[in-house]
């Protein structure tokens, strides 16, 4: 699917996200959003898994549920794999950020425009997220045995943390962002090394 697109894309039939590559009937905006659901449910249903669920062998093992409820519980095996949705989450980061540019109708890179929309897209989400974190971590001080962690809060809101001081406790899911943001900084040397590359040939 993803390939599908790729290949419309650098024909010329698509050059943004907001564009449409048509296949078919449906178009690339809505396929990658079905793909960016599909991911999301999968990590929702993994850590609803992790942290609500006893596990199967527990449940196969109690003599007072019926069959009926305790091999039913094998549904919820795959959820098991529901932590590949973040690879997912990655694999789509780096196609659409390569999107807007390739093809004859690509627009020219500036890296200005560029870090500017990246940070204005994934910044201002991810320190309200940091900062609902902090609040609900201040709330819950009293059951909460790391307590508050300033220096991981002080790492994570320049996103930081995953080589520095590690997660925040409250949120612990926050490590993927940095990594979304090492996409977002490593693509324009990427781009740089395949414009020059192409000039070579």
């Amino acid at each position: 699917m993803v390939s599908d697109l790729a290949k419309n894309a650098s024909s010329g039939e698509g050059g943004d996200q907001g564009s449409l590559v048509t296949l078919g009937s449906v178009n690339s905006s809505e396929l990658i959003d079905a793909l960016r659901g599909l991911a999301a449910l999968m990590v929702v249903l993994f850590h609803v898994r992790v942290d609500l669920w006893v596990g199967l062998k527990e449940v196969l093992a109690q003599p007072h549920l019926s069959p009926w409820m305790r091999y039913t519980s094998l549904l919820s095996v795959p959820t098991m794999l529901g932590g590949a949705g973040v690879m997912l989450f990655f694999i789509l980061s780096g196609f659409c950020i390569g999107l807007p540019y390739v093809g004859p109708k690509g627009r020219p890179f500036a890296f200005w425009s560029y870090f500017k929309r990246r940070f204005w897209r994934i910044y201002p989400p991810y320190f309200a997220a940091l900062a609902l974190s902090a609040v609900i971590n201040v709330i819950t001080l009293s059951v909460q045995p790391s307590g508050f962690d300033t220096g991981a809060y002080t790492a994570s809101a320049f996103m930081l943390q995953n080589y520095l001081t590690g997660q925040v406790p409250s949120n612990p899911s926050l490590w993927s962002l940095p990594v979304e943001l090492e996409l977002y900084l490593v693509f324009p040397l990427l781009w740089i090394c395949l414009q020059q590359a192409r000039g070579r040939v």
